[in-house]
This record gives C-alpha cells, structure tokens and sequence, in this order.
C-alpha cells in the first residue's frame, strides 16, 4: 500500500497540543521521514530512518513548525545521499559537534592566555610539568628558561605536528648566534625529548630535531686550569699538608684529589648521603641532574670522620 505523502494542509490542521493523528502518534512522509507527534520535552519533531551497514538508525532533522515540511524534505534527502556515498550521518553529527567543542574550548583557552591544544607550548609545558619533580631546582629552572626564552616565542603557536625541522633549526641558530654553541646543542637534544613526548602521546609523527643532527656547530670543550706534571702535582699535595688554614678547608683540600667531585658539591655534602658501612657517597649533580656514587677510600674516610665533631649537626 502506498504512503500517502503529507501535505502543509494536512500539518496545519492538527489541533494544538494534539498527541495523535487517525490514532496514530506519527506521520510518515515515505524514505524514512517520520514526523512524530509527541516527543520528550514536548512538541512535534521530524526523524529520519535509515539503514547504514546493515543496522537500523534514526536522526533528528528539527521541530516543527520552525523546521518545515519542504525543510525536512531537503535535510532527508541529504542524509540519504551521505548513505548513499558511504557515510553514516549520525557519526558526521557526532564527529562535528566534537569539532565544535573542541573549537570552542580553543577559544576559551586563547582568551584566558592559556596555550592552544596541541600547539608545541601546550606539550612542551605538559612535558616539562611531568617531569620536573625527578630534577635539582637549578636544572627545572634552566630547562623552562630556554623553552619560554629560545622556543615558545618563534614556534610556541604553532600545532607541533605541522612544525618541520628547518624553523627549529631557525630557532636554534639565534642560540648560536649570541654565541652560546654548548646551549644550541643541548635544545636540539631537549627538543628531541618534547618531540619524542609528543609522538609517544599520539601528537607528532615523528621527531624533527633527530634531522638536526650536525646541523649545529660542534660545541668546543674549555680546559680548565690543571697540573699535568707529576713532579708540579707533588709540590701541590705538599702545600696541602703544610696548610695551616681551618681544619674544615684543609680536610677539604686533602679530601677532593682522592674524590674527584666538583669543590661546590664536596661542599655541600650531607651526613646523611654518606654509608661509612658501605664506603660510599651517594648525591645527585647539580649541573647534570644525574645520580653520582662515589667509592670512599679508608683514607678519605678517615679524613671525614675528624669533620664530624665540627659539622656533625649540619
């Protein structure tokens, strides 16, 4: 039996507030078009039934009367070409209103300040966040100087999987140009951590700064002052038994050429980092951030338990 089609006539004859139609509590316009005649919250809205991968579907098309007849015809007919063409119009919905809210909440975070989802700011600072509290107040304070100081200002904007090698490479070639080689080396290296972050977290396909290799001014080692003359060497740990300066400065100095630690972290050494059972001296670096062991000999053990009468409450 054939559908008969609706008609506006037959739309505009309802009684207000009516809940049935001839006993029925719908009207079918033929393709799936339904017009239902109470639904939740009230009122009278159009529906569409379809097919799409073998199961059956429905999707709202509006309320009438502010979506017409001729209205919801139109949005019927576009819903069956998208089947048509392979593509089920409830996951377009879905995929678009996700696409609308995550624009929305982009622009609420451009207008709180806040960096754009994605950008490389966004997970540059997400990946320093998780991992600063593994590193020396130092070296968290020196990592996010040169994130906001060498990177955020040229690339921070930008989605970090559409940033390629050559603008970080711009970035860095500002480091080396203030003549700061050594540092330009260690944010390639840094970047390579943020890209290697975002590729583990689904955000980048691969690591640009790997690209970069070479790309740079090998960093020059600085000698420091040293003594590579045995007989010089000798005269030096003569001077230091012949010291006559406080017992904390020459315990030091007879200490550190059997240690071989930074002066500052000999100095800054804590009781409690010392296993006299163990004959060990356990600390983390201050410039590396990288756990040290140092073996004690019974020598420099020796030498450190005449400090504690001195500094055993420090």
């Amino acid at each position: 039996m054939a559908i008969e089609l609706l008609s506006d006539t037959t739309l505009r004859a309802l009684k207000a507030g009516a809940t049935e139609y001839k006993g029925k509590q719908r009207l079918d316009d033929g393709g799936g078009l339904v017009l239902l005649l109470a639904v939740k919250g009230g009122g009278r809205a159009w529906r569409l039934n379809y097919t799409f991968a073998g199961k059956r579907k429905m999707i709202s098309l509006g309320k009438y009367p502010d979506t017409t007849l001729a209205i919801a015809r139109d949005k019927a007919k576009a819903a069956r070409e998208q089947v048509a063409q392979g593509i089920d119009p409830s996951n377009l919905r879905k995929e678009q209103r996700a696409q609308q809210q995550t624009q929305i909440a982009e622009e609420k975070r451009e207008a709180s300040g806040l960096p754009a989802v994605n950008s490389f700011a966004h997970i540059a600072i997400e990946w320093f966040e998780g991992r600063k509290h593994t590193w020396s107040d130092s070296h968290s304070s020196r990592t996010l100087a040169y994130i906001e100081k060498d990177l955020m200002p040229w690339i921070g904007r930008n989605p970090i999987s559409e940033i390629e090698a050559p603008a970080l490479l711009e970035c860095l070639r500002k480091v080396e140009a203030r003549g700061a080689s050594e540092a330009a080396n260690r944010l390639r290296a840094m970047a390579g951590q943020i890209w290697r972050y975002a590729i583990a977290t689904g955000r980048a396909k691969r690591d640009i700064a790997a690209d970069l290799i070479g790309a740079l001014t090998p960093h020059t080692s600085k000698q420091f002052a040293h003594i590579t003359d045995p007989k010089v060497l000798g005269q030096l740990l003569r001077d230091i038994d012949a010291y006559t300066g406080t017992p904390m400065v020459k315990i030091a100095l007879k200490v550190l050429p059997l240690v071989f630690t930074r002066p500052a972290e000999f100095r800054c050494a804590k009781w409690q980092d010392i296993d006299f059972d163990t004959k060990e001296w356990r600390y983390v670096a201050t410039k590396t951030n990288a756990d040290h062991i140092v073996p004690l000999s019974d020598q420099v053990i020796e030498h450190i338990k005449e400090l504690h009468p001195l500094t055993g409450n420090q």
